[in-house]
Parts: C-alpha cells; structure tokens; sequence
C-alpha cells in the first residue's frame, strides 16, 4: 500500500474537520453540513435544517476547506444539496455566494440542488441572485450518472469575467 491519499478524500477530510471545528465554535449541530463523494471528480456539500449565522459558518467552512484544495484537477464539481433546507436566510444568500466565488476560483464548477424548495427559492429570487447559479432539480440526487447529468444546465457566474471548467464565461 502507498500510503497516499487520494486528493478527493482529503478534499472530504478538510471539509469534515472544518465542519468539526465550525460547529464547535458556532454553537451548530455538527450534523447540519454533510461531506461526501458523489461520482470521481463530484463532492457534495448536504445542509440541513436551518441555514442561520450558525450553519452558514459551517457550512461556509466546509465549501472553503474544499475549495482550497486548488490543486487537485481531480476535483471538477462542489454540488450544495439545499432540498433538506428550512430556513434560508442572508447568512445562507452571503455564504452560497461566497462559496461560488471560492470554488471557481479553484477551478472546479458549482451546482446547487434546492430551487423546488421555497425557502431557498424565494430569498435568492427576491435578491436577484436565483438566476446566477447553476440549479440540478432534487430528482437529480437520485440518479446513477450524476457528474454527466451536472453538464446539462449551464447559467453564468456571479462574477462575469470567471470561466468554469464545462463551458465559457
């Protein structure tokens, strides 16, 4: 055995030590932000419950432990699952948008699934921000090639000048 690490699996050991730390400092449940690998080169970030100051931090520290993970080119896609969201407030809008800056910038792509549920729905839509993210419907979860069902809806960056992996700016 080599005793390397695959890239992927410390991008998810980052996330979940962030989201330790995050939680402990926050006074969050710990459980509120979900790590895992979806397919070879997919992470999936899986919040729960409320997306207050709290759980945005946490989960704000997940997406940023696996952003910076820059040089993994196995890395190519961070999707958030917000469809177990019940509370979605400006925390929420401020850390979604912020993770979308620091995952393109790493050079990976973002999708979001959740843009069924209302309460994440509305406040994104009353913001104008709904538009600039790239959004998997929940029957998305549920599929056996989730990395070739992400390249099917393509929406611009927040941040115009930005280019993602799977298609132009």
């Amino acid at each position: 055995m080599s005793g390397v690490q695959d890239p992927i699996d410390g991008a998810l050991a980052a996330a979940q030590k962030a989201i330790d730390i995050a939680a402990a400092d926050n006074g969050a449940d710990v459980g509120c932000c979900l790590p895992r690998r979806v397919d070879a080169g997919c992470v999936m970030l899986s919040a729960s419950s409320e997306v207050d100051a709290a759980e945005a931090n946490v989960v704000a520290a997940a997406a940023a432990a696996v952003a910076a993970v820059r040089a993994v080119p196995a890395l190519q896609l961070v999707v958030f699952d917000l469809t177990g969201v019940s509370f979605f407030g400006s925390c929420g809008i401020a850390m979604l948008v912020q993770a979308q800056a620091d995952i393109l910038l790493g050079g990976a792509a973002i999708r979001v699934v959740g843009d069924s549920n209302r309460v994440v729905r509305r406040p994104l839509e009353a913001t104008g921000l709904l538009d600039h993210f790239t959004w998997l419907t929940a029957d998305w979860l549920s599929g056996t090639d989730a990395f070739d069902l992400t390249l099917r809806s393509r929406r611009l960056p927040i941040h115009g000048d930005a280019i993602d992996r799977f298609g132009s700016k």
